[in-house]
């Protein structure tokens, strides 16, 4: 399966139109356009990369906002994975990683973030992200960075 990340070398299928893949070097959750459209709110879907007709969460970030809005979904994606948590830890998680890179849909939602801490990692994480694509413009236009 083609990804934004490359080609997938695996892929499991959580139900038909939703699956995680990963390639050597990433991967995420996958979802076709019409179960997303279904499933997630707006808020959800604009978390995802499209990428054709497919909404695609990346591991790390994005891939938490999509199992908290979709309790079965996380229920058959956390069996994948070695750590083993109770359905109120991974939802916890979730919020958390949600709180420090998607802020942005918690607001859009009405939602708290899950703490301080979090919340200012989120504000500490954008400046850099702004700082480092700012130098990447200026290099790329043959400037100094």
């Amino acid at each position: 399966m083609n990804t934004p990340w490359g080609k997938s070398d695996y892929r499991h299928e959580i139900e038909r139109g939703v699956n995680w893949v990963g390639t050597p070097s990433h991967g995420g959750l996958v979802v076709t356009e019409k179960v997303a459209r279904e499933k997630l709110t707006p808020e959800a879907i604009a978390q995802g990369e499209w990428y054709g007709s497919l909404i695609c969460f990346e591991e790390d970030c994005a891939y938490a906002v999509a199992l908290f809005e979709v309790p079965e979904w996380c229920e058959k994606s956390v069996a994948l994975w070695a750590e083993k948590r109770t359905p109120e830890e991974w939802h916890t998680e979730f919020y958390r990683t949600i709180t420090v890179w998607c802020l942005d849909y918690l607001r859009a939602c009405g939602l708290p973030p899950i703490d301080s801490e979090s919340e200012a990692r989120y504000y500490q994480i954008r400046r850099e992200l702004d700082e480092w694509q700012a130098s990447n413009r200026a290099l790329l236009a043959g400037g100094k960075a």
